[in-house]
């Protein structure tokens, strides 16, 4: 029977499969079983050195998390860490990956992480689970986050398993984090804004509650009379005014250098073709920058101001704060909107150097 994966290895194998563009909510789910060595009588590490084990090696610096049903289904390596889970699992508890293996659910592995992270780390890890992006595996450190994936799961969804598993270690620090994380987060960044903004001043945040992340905001109809729809990226809960994300690749900057560079050293017929590439890469730019300030008027009309955010406004110390600043003015110039102690929490030195400590170390985790 498979080795069934937990804790921090199923969150590799998780983050896995969802840089691989897998659906883990489509995956068949089984029961947990006791896990038999397919190499020999025993287990040791060549069950772990063959072509059958698809997943990182145990090692001392790295150990293997596994989910066994009893004390004696225990796999006594000094490298693997066998968690015994007595109680029986609702039925969609465990993912099949192949023969050899399987792993958590995403709703476990959130219950499970809960006694092993900060609640800001929580919180963070809840948004990625709940949306479109995930961090890389540990096997892969400093690769890129992947983007335009599907969700592992939701809020709702987690809260119902909370609830299926109300004595479960871990489950009360797990449901003080839930009311913080949102779904529809489609990046990083977004992730970390919708955290820090939403955990109360007591934990470092911004206390602001809840975000609203990519909510669809009818905007008109086109030319066929088919409705239009604009999806911001952050919303408040406080005031119809929200945040755009434009970080550094927003705009293809770099693709007109190169293209530039590519014309420069062109020679002959070649030259022509290298001009033509640079001035569609310059439209294809300037058609973004068009269709941002439309976005911006479009939700405007509609009652919502989007303030666009860029990398520097959320990386450095103070920029922030500073950024926070100007949204709470604007929430109270143009929507009357009492925002005095908000400011005063923001102006406070010791809050804003706990805060930006916060913020940098979730930064860091991508």
């Amino acid at each position: 029977m498979p080795v069934t994966l937990s804790h921090y290895s199923a969150l590799d194998a998780m983050r896995a499969l969802r840089m691989n563009d897998d659906d883990l909510q489509g995956m068949d789910r089984i029961a947990l079983w006791k896990p038999v060595p397919w190499v020999g009588k025993q287990w040791t590490i060549r069950a772990f050195s063959t072509e059958h084990w698809k997943w990182a090696q145990p090692s001392k610096k790295r150990p293997l998390h596994v989910l066994v049903p009893s004390q004696q289904d225990k796999i006594r390596m000094d490298t693997v860490v066998s968690h015994v889970c007595a109680k029986k699992l609702p039925t969609s508890s465990i993912i099949w990956l192949n023969e050899h293996a399987s792993m958590v659910c995403p709703e476990l592995l959130f219950l499970q992480m809960a006694p092993e992270l900060s609640l800001p780390e929580l919180v963070l890890l809840g948004h990625e689970l709940c949306g479109y992006y995930s961090l890389p595996s540990s096997n892969n450190a400093g690769g890129k986050v992947q983007t335009q994936v599907p969700c592992a799961t939701s809020v709702e969804q987690i809260e119902d398993y909370l609830n299926a598993r109300h004595r479960a270690w871990g489950v009360k620090k797990a449901r003080a984090a839930l009311p913080y994380i949102a779904d529809h987060a489609a990046s990083f960044p977004e992730g970390v804004l919708s955290t820090i903004y939403a955990l109360p001043t007591d934990l470092c945040g911004y206390g602001f509650g809840r975000m609203e992340l990519n909510q669809r905001v009818e905007v008109g109809e086109s030319d066929d009379g088919k409705k239009r729809h604009r999806y911001p990226d952050l919303l408040f809960s406080f005031a119809p005014i929200g945040i755009n994300y434009d970080g550094e690749d927003h705009l293809d900057l770099k693709g007109i250098v190169a293209a530039a560079c590519a014309m420069e050293v062109a020679e002959g017929d070649e030259r022509g073709t290298k001009y033509e590439d640079l001035h569609k890469k310059l439209r294809e730019v300037r058609s973004k920058v068009v269709d941002d300030i439309a976005r911006n008027r479009e939700l405007a009309s509609r009652g919502r101001i989007v303030l666009p955010m860029t990398k520097e406004n959320l990386y450095g110390e103070g920029n922030l704060d500073s950024f926070t600043l100007q949204l709470l003015e604007c929430a109270e110039s143009v929507f009357g909107i009492d925002v005095k102690d908000a400011k005063n929490i923001i102006l406070n030195k010791e809050m804003a150097n706990k805060r930006y400590e916060l913020l940098s170390a979730l930064l860091e985790k991508a």
